[in-house]
């Protein structure tokens, strides 16, 4: 399987179990993978510092889909809006807040 494949399939597995999860602070949710590595990473932008709740809910997140995905390592990182760059790289959204477009 190539590595496109197999992080669609990771994306999917982690995608599972977001909806549950999402609160009005969380402003959008990256993943990234190495697939040499078996590593995922999932990084939370938050609008406010995430409370203890919130953190537990990302936990959760990691926790469900570790379990359904048993050769990876999945992690998560927190950040709040205003450490956020947007011309950041990641290999997919899992979670975005709508944005009305600005001209």
């Amino acid at each position: 399987m190539d590595s496109y494949a197999i992080k669609l399939n990771q994306w999917q597995m982690i995608l599972r179990f977001v909806p549950y999860y999402i609160t009005p602070n969380l402003y959008r949710l990256y993943f990234d993978s190495d697939t040499n590595s078996h590593e995922i990473k999932l990084t939370a932008i938050y609008y406010n510092p995430p409370n203890e709740v919130e953190l537990e809910l990302l936990d959760d997140i990691v926790t469900n889909s570790m379990a359904h995905l048993p050769y990876d390592t999945v992690e998560a990182e927190h950040k709040l809006i205003k450490d956020f760059d947007k011309d950041e790289k990641h290999d997919y959204v899992v979670f975005a807040m709508f944005e009305p477009y600005e001209e």
